[in-house]
């Protein structure tokens, strides 16, 4: 059901213009109607995910919520009882799961660069003031998504990605994939994961499923 004259004239226009796509996959249906690969890429070419990466970090989340292991209205500080925290106010006490995944957790700009560059991430991101109320406005914050690898880690007993592996991954084909971590160990996250296009694919046509696979 699909014009194969459009896939052409696309695969002409990318070439034609110079345009720098590393790869495409058009699925229709569940089947996969054609794919394509830009020199130096190929299919099996594992590809940063880069922010992506949050979309995975974030169905975990929900996972781990179906299973019980955690509800999206707890509060972030409960998880990291060890850490005493600078800059204690209400605002950082209020901060939940809920606005580490829609980027509202009151920080005014991204943690990430602030964090990085410590050996101890949580603690860096727990110690930063949180200069407005928690759910009040988006900031772009890749540090939040760290944040919930971080509690994904706490609450599994295993690494967000070996959790990926055992609930989403290998049942959908996934597999040599690769996730980068912090000097702790916990996988970041809001980005740093690494997998092949047609992998990204089944991630995209899991959730157009309404997350069902097969």
């Amino acid at each position: 059901g699909m014009d194969s004259k459009i896939i052409t004239e696309f695969i002409k226009e990318v070439i034609d213009k110079n345009i720098n796509v590393h790869s495409f996959l058009v699925c229709r249906n569940g089947y996969l109607v054609t794919e394509g690969y830009f020199w130096p890429y190929n299919k099996d070419r594992h590809h940063a995910m880069y922010s992506v990466s949050k979309s995975f970090t974030s169905t975990l989340v929900g996972i781990a919520e179906s299973k019980g292991l955690l509800s999206v209205d707890d509060y972030v500080l409960s998880f990291f009882p060890e850490i005493k925290p600078l800059n204690m106010d209400g605002n950082k006490q209020k901060m939940k799961i809920k606005h580490l995944l829609t980027m509202s957790s009151g920080h005014r700009e991204d943690t990430t660069p602030r964090i990085v560059d410590t050996h101890d991430w949580v603690k860096a991101f727990l110690d930063l003031p949180v200069e407005d109320e928690p759910g009040s406005h988006f900031v772009y914050n890749s540090g939040a998504t760290y944040m919930l690898s971080a509690i994904l880690q706490r609450v599994t007993g295993v690494s967000t990605f070996e959790y990926a592996k055992a609930h989403l991954f290998n049942a959908m084909g996934i597999s040599d994939a690769y996730w980068s971590e912090c000097p702790k160990g916990i996988n970041c996250g809001g980005w740093g994961l690494y997998i092949r296009p047609v992998d990204m694919l089944k991630m995209g046509y899991l959730f157009l499923n309404n997350g069902t696979w097969n």
